[in-house]
């Protein structure tokens, strides 16, 4: 599991001052694995991003390469600052001494859409519209580090099994029924898929809009080369936790989606396993993380929605879940 590293507000300053020779007003912004910092100054807002020790430099450079593709290819988003001597990824140290990475990202304004309600259609569907204009401008990109081995990629889903046992018994059985139907129905067939580089993790706290209209996709700590569709299936699946009826906002969305990037059909018969299955695969990785960190707040952020959707999912099937999202 990944181990966050320990880094507080004085060593975030530092670094902030002896790399980029910026002073400003810091606060520690809620993240899974890494350490993120909130910088305020007269002269606008940074995000201070504190990687892993876990992450190597070619990760993280497949990162900014894929940032700095998008900006060329005109997708709003962050924007990387280089540093006093004009790189943008230093090496520091944390409190317990282990070797980790720093970089510096520009702040982008906007209200994150899991604040956001109620989430007009229009608004769901410039959110489609949105992610398929951003994974259309990935066709082309490549980098060496595109293909790394990580645990979110849906293509590795069935490694969550081994968590299953910290789970109660009728958690556990429905976890296990949701991957038990992906290696079965999808496993098989997922090196078949279209595949290219994706965002990976385009979930309602990584979305920011203004108004009716979403303006940035941040956070591109988990880009993988993967089958394409897992991108619009992973935002489907954060998308229908909220809300007494999931479909409609999966509507609206993949309306917005299809319109501007069309899948192939064999993408779309993906959607209806691969949906519940990051629903299953998200809650026992925060099942394990807990464990381990125990008292975090971070890791409660979507786990009880997770689990409530999985269970209204129970008694529907691939075909009915595949027909009430797309209108059939």
């Amino acid at each position: 599991m990944a181990t966050p590293p320990v880094f507080g507000l004085e060593e975030a300053s530092r670094v902030l001052h002896e790399a980029y020779g910026i002073e400003g007003e810091l606060h520690e912004l809620p993240s899974y694995a890494d350490r993120n910092f909130r910088v305020r100054t007269p002269g606008g807002g940074y995000v201070l991003k504190i990687a892993r020790p876990e992450e190597k430099d070619r990760e993280l450079d497949f990162q900014d390469c894929a940032i700095e593709h998008l900006e060329r290819a005109g997708i709003p988003g962050p924007k990387l600052v280089p540093g006093v001597a004009g790189q943008t990824l230093f090496h520091v140290h944390d409190a317990l001494g282990r070797d980790v990475r720093a970089r510096l990202l520009t702040w982008v304004e906007g209200t994150p859409l899991a604040r956001v309600s109620p989430r007009p259609a229009s608004l769901l569907a410039d959110f489609g519209g949105f992610l398929a204009r951003l994974d259309r401008s990935l066709e082309g990109f490549t980098h060496a580090a595109a293909g790394r081995v990580l645990r979110w990629d849906l293509r590795f889903a069935l490694d969550a099994r081994e968590h299953l046992e910290l789970l109660d018994p009728g958690r556990r059985n429905l976890a296990a029924e949701r991957l038990d139907a992906f290696e079965t129905g999808l496993a098989p067939l997922f090196e078949r898929l279209p595949r290219q580089v994706v965002h990976n993790d385009p979930n309602d706290h990584n979305v920011l809009v203004e108004g009716n209209r979403v303006v940035a996709l941040i956070d591109y700590g988990d880009m993988v080369s993967t089958a394409r569709a897992c991108d619009p299936a992973i935002a489907l699946a954060y998308l229908m936790l909220e809300g007494p009826n999931p479909f409609e906002p999966a509507r609206a969305f993949l309306e917005g989606y299809l319109g501007t990037l069309p899948l192939e059909d064999r993408e779309l018969d993906a959607l209806a396993l691969l949906i519940p299955t990051r629903l299953a695969v998200s809650v026992l990785y925060s099942t394990r993380a807990k464990k381990e960190r125990p008292g975090d707040p971070y890791l409660d952020v979507t786990e009880p929605h997770a689990w409530a959707l999985l269970e209204a999912l129970a008694g529907v099937s691939s075909d009915e879940l595949l027909q009430r999202i797309l209108k059939r």
